[in-house]
């Protein structure tokens, strides 16, 4: 009888762990990062690292910028942004200056974090993959992003799938050739293959030069004096820093239109807004 009073105790209490681990992994956040891999946590995130430009955009979209206890160059938006400490840039991290943040969730960007550090860094804290790739893959990342801490994300992530639902204006002229450069010393384009070419479609329009290789492509001055001759020549959508004189660098001929940098070649929230800004710029260059 005590033997089977000691059996009936031992398999309610193995019955208590089986329910216990059972609503801890109902309690868990998971999320699925770009590499497809499910990241799980225990709690909402209180210290993120967040090593990427358009990591912090995301972050901060999702009501979640206070939390971020490092950043890494060239994250500057929103302003606030500036003031959170930078541990070097998004190829180039100091570890020793991350694990002094005591972040518990990191998202590196897949661009620039190699497999073997990512592994590094998975060590100490779960780390979260962003590679968005236009329009959709920065809609699903802050979606999965905002899986992670869903109290403080709900309201924002409504607010962002709202204005992503705004129609856009109608292309004043559909099939417009725009070419997309990126510096003027030397010219570099954005190949059709960068998700630029995404917003592009989105507003009616159509990469100049289809058969450029790559992501970010140099043109040469024949190509541009070609393209310049045309009876038709294409749309010149300029996102670069530099300043109006460079502009003659470009033959006459070329129509240019600018573009803040970060609007069209960042993959961060900031993205729609240069959907729209893309759109009504060139519906306005297609107005008599």
């Amino acid at each position: 009888m005590r033997a089977l009073g000691r059996a009936l105790a031992l398999g309610l209490c193995a019955l208590g762990l089986a329910l216990g681990g059972a609503a801890r992994a109902e309690a868990s956040l998971n999320a699925v990062d770009s590499t497809g891999a499910t990241v799980i946590l225990e709690a909402p995130p209180q210290r993120i690292a967040a090593l990427a430009p358009h990591a912090v955009e995301m972050l901060y979209a999702l009501g979640l910028g206070d939390r971020i206890v490092a950043t890494v160059a060239f994250a500057d938006y929103p302003p606030a942004a500036a003031t959170i400490p930078s541990i070097g840039d998004a190829f180039n991290l100091s570890q020793e200056a991350l694990w002094a943040a005591n972040p518990d969730l990191i998202v590196v960007w897949g661009d620039a974090a190699s497999p073997s550090l990512r592994q590094s860094l998975a060590r100490r804290a779960p780390v979260f993959v962003s590679a968005p790739r236009g329009l959709a893959g920065v809609a699903a990342e802050l979606r999965q992003l905002a899986k992670l801490a869903p109290a403080r994300t709900a309201a924002p992530l409504a607010a962002l799938e709202a204005d992503w639902a705004q129609p856009l204006a109608p292309p004043a002229s559909a099939g417009q050739r725009v070419l997309p450069l990126v510096s003027l010393s030397p010219p570099t384009a954005l190949g059709p293959e960068h998700f630029f070419t995404q917003l592009l479609s989105s507003c009616g329009a159509r990469h100049a030069l289809p058969a450029l290789p790559g992501i970010a492509p140099a043109v040469s001055r024949e190509v541009l004096l070609a393209e310049a001759r045309r009876g038709s020549p294409p749309l010149v959508v300029l996102m670069s820093v530099e300043p109006e004189g460079a502009l003659d660098i470009l033959p006459q001929g070329l129509p240019v239109l600018r573009l803040n940098p970060d609007l069209g070649t960042r993959p961060g929230p900031r993205l729609f807004e240069g959907q729209r800004r893309l759109c009504q710029l060139l519906g306005e260059a297609a107005r008599p």
